[in-house]
């Protein structure tokens, strides 16, 4: 699935510095989906530190499923919260969620094309969308989950 090396040429073996760090403008305020969105953070610098150390393709297919496979999860979760809220906003939500699942399966299946996304590509989306996500929609449903006694 993906190619070994995604990083420049010439780049270092060992790459320390993290794609997207933790900071408290990412929080919402809600104690689980603050450790999931950390989580995903996590999961996120691990793909690129493997993208960027120019691991094979099984370690970045296996950083990839993992995170994935959390971000559904956290999904469900946090969809679920808001469900049991009656969150006005949860089927924009919804919707929100379900196209970054639609552009991962995208990037996916060109994986096997004649030109794949770079896996420093797949990254950068993902950052972009995790960062802008939680920036925004996230964020929108802070006060409200709060108000209704979410800590």
């Amino acid at each position: 699935m993906f190619r070994a090396g995604g990083g420049p040429a010439g780049a270092p073996e060992v790459w320390n510095m993290p794609l997207i760090k933790w900071t408290f403008a990412l929080e919402v305020k809600v104690r689980a989906l603050d450790a999931d969105h950390q989580n995903l953070v996590r999961l996120l610098n691990e793909f690129y530190d493997a993208a960027q150390g120019g691991h094979g393709a099984a370690v970045l297919n296996d950083t990839l499923d993992r995170l994935v496979e959390y971000t559904n999860a956290h999904f469900a979760r946090e969809e679920a919260l808001l469900e049991k809220h009656d969150y006005p906003e949860l089927a924009d939500h919804r919707i929100a969620h379900q196209r970054l699942r639609e552009q991962v399966q995208t990037y996916r299946a060109s994986l096997d094309g004649a030109t794949p996304p770079s896996d420093a590509e797949v990254a950068m989306f993902l950052k972009n969308w995790l960062t802008r996500h939680i920036m925004t929609q996230d964020q929108a449903y802070s006060v409200f989950l709060r108000e209704r006694g979410e800590r």
